[in-house]
């Protein structure tokens, strides 16, 4: 985020995390002065709690006809396949612990990533279409 230069006024900066660790996490500011000085702030530990993780089973793998998929541990899942370039494939919404069946049949060989969202951070799966 930028800066408001110089300034002889206290200015107070704000950002947001949108996607917490569970457990412990540390943070920190880094300012930087228009010179190219650095200095850092106090790390500040934060506890994320009370919050299920989800998870995403995905098998076969590698796989040559059918790769499957499944949810546990959120009511609602997205999950987007991409190629190796960072093509979208496909976007699926999704409910806790249901079996997805996707045709790989006749899409290129070579690597792909799963990406699976949900209410907490996003995870990514390598599956190898050969």
């Amino acid at each position: 985020m930028n800066g408001a230069g110089n300034s002889q006024q206290r200015i107070d900066y704000e950002t947001l995390d949108t996607a917490p660790l569970l457990g412990t996490s540390y943070y920190r500011l880094k300012q930087m002065a228009f010179s190219g000085a650095t200095s850092y702030s106090d790390i500040v530990t934060v506890m994320m709690t009370g919050v299920a993780e989800a998870s995403l089973e995905v098998w076969p793998n590698p796989t040559r006809e059918v790769l499957r998929v499944r949810t546990s541990g959120a009511t609602s899942n997205q999950i987007a396949p991409y190629s190796s370039d960072g093509k979208l494939v496909d976007h699926i919404q999704t409910t806790d612990n249901e079996i997805l069946e996707f045709d790989v049949q006749n899409l290129p060989r070579g690597l792909y990533f799963i990406q699976f969202l949900s209410r907490t951070t996003p995870q990514y799966f390598k599956v190898i279409l050969g």
